[in-house]
């Protein structure tokens, strides 16, 4: 495979998932997670990856006081 075939399997999960409702996302999901994992998106994915500091980013969203009430702290850029 190459980048380019694993990307458009990237966009076709993409796809799928944009037309899945509560009930069927579920499938689509696992394609997006097999597209991800392809290896000749490694490098690609490991260079986003050392980008992110994930609990960061959890720890300065807020939790808010109900269930479901907490929002994520998404970053402009």
């Amino acid at each position: 495979m190459t980048v380019a075939s694993a990307l458009e399997d990237l966009n076709n999960a993409i796809l799928d998932i944009q037309q899945a409702d509560y009930n069927t996302y579920g499938r689509p999901i696992r394609k997006l997670a097999t597209a991800l994992s392809d290896p000749d998106l490694q490098v690609i994915n490991d260079d986003l990856k050392s980008k992110v500091d994930f609990d960061a980013f959890v720890g300065n969203s807020s939790k808010g006081g109900m269930a479901g009430s907490g929002q994520l702290d998404w970053p402009l850029g």
